[in-house]
């Protein structure tokens, strides 16, 4: 058996296309999901319906820090990063804070210390901070983290591509489809998986995630997956953590 977990990326509003579609049918199939928070960009509204959602509900999903602002902070565009090899302790340790403390104005006592960096870009300082500042762990497409003490929660596969300019655009059900049973052949029990709201501006997109929602219902019936929130396997992933130490 596999533990599932889905990562949505880029949450900041209520307004964004497709996030409202999203957050319903995640709890129509009762899909656990890790919103990753955009602090520097975040409405009031959209904090507030986070919170009362998850007090209503609060194992069926997790609140985490994606970044400060997710600028591109590369002079040469490419790859992006807002936290990377252009920018120094310093610098990271003040963004990275800032974003801390609106997590905190907002979701205090509710949100989860996994920090997601934007564009899944950083550096050796970045996990060094993120550590310092006492996040427990660290979620991005890479598969190994130098950094110790930190939990890695890396994803395995997205449910959508990216146009040339980066933006996120859909897929069909049969290549989500295709992702999750190639996903298998990595021999790991915990396998994330990445999803961006905003490639929901239409009921065609809407619909062949529900049908990907529909097999993941399916799969754990089956006993075949567990889907998860990060914050309910946390504790097991620190004392193995420990354990390896």
């Amino acid at each position: 058996m596999k533990f599932v977990f889905l990562r949505d990326d880029d949450v900041f509003s209520l307004t964004e296309p497709g996030f409202l579609p999203f957050f319903e049918l995640a709890g129509r199939y009762s899909i656990p999901i890790m919103y990753a928070v955009i602090p520097g960009r975040l409405d009031e509204d959209t904090a507030q319906f986070l919170r009362e959602r998850y007090l209503e509900s609060p194992h069926s999903f997790d609140i985490v820090q994606h970044g400060l602002s997710h600028l591109n902070h590369n002079p040469n565009w490419f790859p992006k990063y807002e936290f990377g090899p252009g920018r120094d302790y310093l610098v990271q340790l003040e963004d990275i804070q800032k974003g801390m403390d609106i997590m905190e104005e907002f979701f205090s006592g509710v949100w989860k210390l996994v920090f997601v960096p934007p564009y899944d870009g950083f550096d050796e300082i970045t996990l060094k901070v993120v550590r310092k500042l006492g996040f427990l762990a660290f979620s991005s497409d890479e598969f190994y983290i130098a950094e110790k003490g930190l939990i890695n929660l890396p994803y395995t596969f997205a449910l959508n591509d990216y146009a040339e300019d980066g933006h996120p655009i859909p897929i069909p059900f049969r290549e989500m489809l295709r992702r999750y049973r190639t996903s298998w052949v990595i021999r790991r029990r915990l396998l994330g998986i990445l999803f961006h709201h905003s490639v929901l501006k239409d009921p065609s997109a809407v619909f062949e995630l529900e049908l990907f929602f529909r097999f993941l219902v399916r799969e754990q019936e089956k006993g075949r997956i567990r889907l998860i929130t990060v914050s309910s396997i946390l504790p097991r992933l620190q004392i193995e953590g420990k354990k390896r130490e």
